[in-house]
């Protein structure tokens, strides 16, 4: 499974019921929470992530190839959220966007043969 590189700078710290999510869209009524993590001393998040099949299937396909960066402030009351959202890949609740972007790679766009 390829590895995905993700790397941000200049974040607020985020503990205790704050936390900042990566979401995997294709707008923003078509998105799945990919990670979300604690950034315990602020400034850098810089993981690699392996992205699971579906995940990886929605980049072959092209069909959720943009990347947002969002912090919730109360992890509580996002996850309370769910069950009002439309369907699991509309939430009602997503942050405030911090970061955006699109992945990019060799699998992108690349339907599996």
């Amino acid at each position: 499974m390829p590895l995905m590189k993700i790397r941000l700078q200049d974040l607020k710290k985020a503990t205790g019921e704050a936390q900042y999510f990566i979401w995997q869209m294709g707008d923003r009524h078509h998105m799945t929470s990919f990670a979300s993590y604690h950034v315990p001393h602020g400034t850098t998040l810089s993981v690699n992530l392996e992205p699971s099949p579906e995940s990886l299937g929605w980049l072959e396909e092209g069909s959720k190839t943009q990347m947002l960066i969002t912090r919730i402030e109360n992890d509580d009351v996002f996850f309370a959220s769910q069950e009002d959202w439309p369907n699991a890949e509309d939430p009602t609740e997503i942050g405030a966007p911090v970061a955006r972007g699109t992945f990019v790679g060799p699998l992108v766009g690349v339907p599996a043969e």
